[in-house]
């Protein structure tokens, strides 16, 4: 077996490469991606996966043995498990990990974005299809999302969302950076570095999971508010030197507008937090939050740029606390 070698290494314009004076090389090059087996990196190799074990003559009969990683003693030998049979393979095994996890900016002004992330599809008949072989479930990928203040520090993931395994895009709507020369952050307010990582799962129709992907990452400023709400402020900490007491959610701010808004809230406890959007008929629009939450005070934005001027709820849900707002966006 011959790893893919030939895979073209991505060179960074983010600010791992400026805090240095110079491009850089993304992670890719630290030697993972020419591993052809480690347990934990990359366990399947199939005529599915990236590379594939298809064959050099007919490679669009996706035929070929599938080989899986079973396990792997202290000298890195490797314990393999060989199928000659490719629906075998596709019972036994959980989809191959999914490959080139990108994250570019989704433009919300000229100085704002949310990050968005990309990925290759994967092509498994029982992860393409909800009623291939022993359907149990509806196959889907899952992104997961770790922060951190320095690029090339690892950081905890947590579960973000999941979306139809035929889509390998997702913007990510409740994350906000800065471009540091293109916006002042006002009184009260200033920028700090922050780096999102993704990772992606690919989950099969019988539920079974691949291993998460490596990460993409971009890396640029939030804003952090020293007790003061900003009305461009991102979902960050605001620099509140005490704990909240209470759960609270404010309103947002401003109201009426067009088309971003800001919505404060308060955890005194940490806790998993969802912030939802529903158009005046109960319809969800969009999930702001969906993670989990160290106890503070917090700002996330809401673009309403793709919608039609009226009247929006948004919702809050954290433990047993629950509340309600009403906004109105005018265009």
């Amino acid at each position: 077996m011959i790893p893919n070698v030939y895979s073209p290494i991505i060179i960074n314009d983010d600010l791992c490469s400026e805090s240095q004076g110079d491009y850089t090389i993304t992670f890719d090059d630290k030697g993972d991606e020419l591993d052809a087996y480690n347990l934990n990196y990359d366990e399947i190799f199939s005529p599915w996966s990236n590379p594939s074990s298809n064959s050099c003559v007919h490679p669009s009969t996706n035929s070929g043995l599938t080989f899986n990683l079973e396990s792997q003693d202290t000298s890195g030998a490797v314990t393999l498990k060989v199928y000659f049979n490719d629906a075998t393979a596709l019972l036994a095994l959980p989809p191959s990990k999914p490959k080139n996890v990108k994250v570019s900016r989704d433009l919300i002004t000229e100085y704002s974005y949310h990050p968005k992330v990309t990925w290759d599809a994967n092509i498994e008949p029982d992860f393409v299809s909800a009623t291939y072989g022993d359907a149990l479930v509806e196959p889907k990928f899952e992104i997961y999302r770790g922060h951190s203040e320095y690029c090339d520090s690892e950081p905890y993931y947590t579960y973000l969302t999941s979306v139809a395994s035929d889509i390998t895009e997702y913007t990510d709507n409740s994350a906000t950076l800065y471009f540091a020369n293109e916006f002042s952050p006002g009184p009260g307010c200033a920028l700090y570095i922050r780096t999102y990582s993704y990772k992606v799962v690919a989950k099969d129709n019988r539920g079974m999971s691949s291993l998460k992907s490596e990460r993409g990452l971009i890396t640029d400023y939030i804003i952090a508010c020293f007790g003061e709400v900003d009305p461009e402020g991102p979902d960050n900490l605001s620099f509140n030197l005490d704990i909240p007491k209470e759960y609270k959610i404010y309103q947002n701010y401003p109201n009426p507008f067009n088309p971003v808004t800001n919505i404060q809230y308060d955890l005194p406890f940490d806790n998993f937090v969802t912030i939802k959007i529903y158009d005046v008929l109960g319809k969800e629009i969009m999930t702001l939050i969906n993670e989990f939450k160290q106890a503070g005070s917090y700002i996330t934005s809401f673009n309403g740029s793709n919608l039609p001027s009226g009247i929006y709820y948004y919702r809050i849900g954290a433990g047993n606390f629950v509340a309600v707002r009403k906004m109105l966006l005018i265009k």
